[in-house]
């Protein structure tokens, strides 16, 4: 609980805690992650620049040495990795996203993506490498194993992402070096929806994710990456990482939008002229609360004694 005895103070503290909160952490954002199995480590990465900053050792700590696929929980925020290499750690990794420390798992593991639910999709195939067909299936992210889902084969892909606007999977897949990839869109039962060569050759696919703003980003061989319109292909505002052969796993970590308490007092000091008796106050704390329909906390002003203010602001996310 916050206990203010003068109007001046409300406005002042108001003021003083906004200065402390930049614009970015007010409104929320997410953290970008990357692998690649030319480094061998795990990156903070922002795909807008392309502009990398390791997070940890190389081989992740324990030897990895083909990290090819990535991705993150929604659920929980933790970041899984399919390894192909060497044996003893090939398979399912979890990594310490601030250490950069990876432990085994294990299972076979080809890309991999998480759906909003929380559940591991992958191709399930002979091996992480193998280049044949295969159907879709679910990881059980304590073993590694996975489940074929019991559908179609599907085309070897390369970097899959989940859509949640359209609740459906998407993959890459390449007829070769230096080709023009093909946009596979699947459902999570593994049905083919639609196959779209799209606009331009690369060197070979990396990986796919779909950022906040619903955007789907690719990355090729060579440090290449770029968007892509998922109905039409069409691949643009080409980029280049600063990364190793290619970005093959990327996985985004939402930052929840924090309680803006610096928001809620700043309003409440263009208020607080007007609270000088219960009622008052209990009526600005109303507009409050209908002014500010994003802010994600609770909020209880009463009035005592005059000019002196009870304010308790109790964040609920």
């Amino acid at each position: 609980m916050l206990r203010v005895s003068r109007l001046s103070s409300v406005r002042f503290t108001a003021l003083f805690a906004a200065t402390l909160l930049p614009v970015s952490v007010l409104n929320g954002g997410e953290l970008m992650y990357a692998t690649d199995a030319g480094s061998d480590a795990l990156y903070l990465v922002d795909i807008q620049t392309g502009a990398v900053t390791p997070i940890g050792p190389a081989k992740m700590g324990i030897g990895a040495t083909t990290p090819v696929t990535l991705a993150v929980n929604p659920q929980n925020g933790r970041v899984y990795i399919g390894n192909n290499s060497p044996e003893g750690v090939a398979g399912l990794l979890e990594v310490n996203r601030n250490t950069g420390i990876a432990s085994h798992i294990g299972g076979i593991i080809r890309d991999i993506t998480f759906d909003s639910q929380g559940t591991l999709y992958t191709q399930v195939g002979s091996s992480g490498g193998s280049t044949a067909p295969g159907p879709l299936g679910t990881v059980d992210i304590s073993t590694g194993h996975a489940t074929s889902l019991g559908g179609p084969d599907l085309p070897r892909l390369y970097g899959m992402a989940f859509n949640p606007a359209d609740d459906h999977l998407y993959g890459m897949t390449t007829a070769g070096i230096d080709t023009a990839p093909t946009l596979v869109k699947f459902t999570t039962a593994g049905a083919i929806s639609s196959q779209t060569v799209m606009s331009q050759a690369i060197s070979f696919p990396g990986a796919l994710v779909f950022d906040g703003q619903g955007t789907l980003v690719g990355t090729a061989g060579g440090g290449q990456i770029f968007d892509i319109d998922p109905a039409t292909g069409a691949m643009s505002n080409f980029r280049n990482m600063q990364i190793g052969f290619a970005a093959q796993g990327l996985g985004r970590v939402l930052i929840p939008e924090p309680p803006s308490i610096a928001l809620v007092l700043l309003v409440l000091a263009s208020f607080a002229c007007c609270v000088r008796r219960r009622s008052g106050s209990l009526l600005a704390a109303a507009m409050l609360l209908g002014f500010i329909p994003t802010t994600r906390c609770a909020l209880k002003v009463s009035g005592t004694n005059g000019t002196r203010l009870n304010v308790s602001l109790a964040a609920t996310n």
